[in-house]
């Protein structure tokens, strides 16, 4: 595969980077994952909008080089018009490799494409971790720092679940190691709130700006580890799956007619918007 690495394009196994550079040293980088379907990398202007953001945030030098144009020149080197794009942005190299954030550098600028598989998603299974997570700021974004979540799906799969469902120290349900939650109960869906520490996801933000879906209102909410007793069915959010239905909750089977019902539905709105070109 080809990719994009500041400025140029490379083989996938011929590109460099260097040992000093501080996405490699320490984590110190953003990231955003792209939906491409049929060469239209869906919500394009909202990923860039959110690593400008997290940039911002972080102290670490964005511009943008060009991205709708470098994503669609790897769509033609590659072969490709359904993919998954994933644009990384780390602060830079630093040959005296210090133990700060810092502005002043160049960020190194990779974009990496790979075949997508259209396939629908499975329904996925969700246990509860046993760990809590902290209140930092650090987890609205989307950080290279990414071993926490290798670990939480690790985790997940040794025990026979796909992913687990977060909780912080007040036991408040927060998201998924890799995706948003969103849960049917009390006749409304409800996401837990984006001032938490959770990510803001692109796809979580679009089906919040619909207000209702699949009959049901669409609210934030702050929920326990308890509520989830009470939940009739649930679903999952990320750029890549969309929408993905939850079949079960530790040992609490989930119904899947209404979490089916909504995919559906918001395929439907997704295409219209690819119609009208609203993405």
């Amino acid at each position: 595969m080809k990719i994009f690495l500041n400025g140029e394009f490379y083989e996938s196994d011929e590109a460099l980077l260097k040992v000093f550079d501080r996405g490699f040293l320490f984590g110190d980088g953003i990231f955003t994952t792209i939906k491409v379907e049929d060469s239209i990398p869906l919500f394009l202007d909202k990923h860039i909008n959110r690593l400008k953001s997290s940039c911002h945030f972080f102290g670490i030098k964005f511009f943008d080089p060009g991205f709708s144009n470098i994503i669609s020149q790897l769509l033609n080197k590659n072969h490709l018009i359904n993919a998954r794009v994933k644009i990384i942005i780390s602060r830079g190299v630093d040959f005296k490799n210090r133990i700060i954030n810092y502005g002043g550098e160049n960020p190194t600028i990779a974009v990496l494409i790979s075949p997508l598989n259209f396939d629908l998603p499975q329904p996925v299974k969700l246990c509860i971790s046993k760990e809590m997570r902290g209140n930092e700021s650090i987890y609205q974004h989307k950080t290279t720092s990414y071993l926490q979540n290798l670990y939480y799906k690790t985790i997940a799969r040794r025990k026979n679940f796909d992913d687990v469902i977060i909780l912080n120290c007040k036991e408040e349900i927060l998201e998924t190691s890799t995706a948003n939650l969103f849960l049917i109960l009390e006749g409304k869906v409800i996401t837990p709130p984006r001032q938490l520490p959770l990510l803001n996801g692109i796809m979580r933000q679009e089906i919040l700006a619909l207000k209702s879906i699949g009959g049901y209102p669409l609210i934030e909410k702050n929920l326990k580890k308890d509520d989830l007793k009470k939940v009739e069915a649930a679903f999952i959010t990320s750029a890549i799956l969309e929408i993905c239905p939850v079949s079960r909750i530790e040992n609490q089977e989930l119904s899947l007619k209404n979490s089916e019902a909504i995919r559906k539905e918001w395929l439907q709105i997704k295409r219209s918007k690819i119609q009208q070109r609203l993405l």
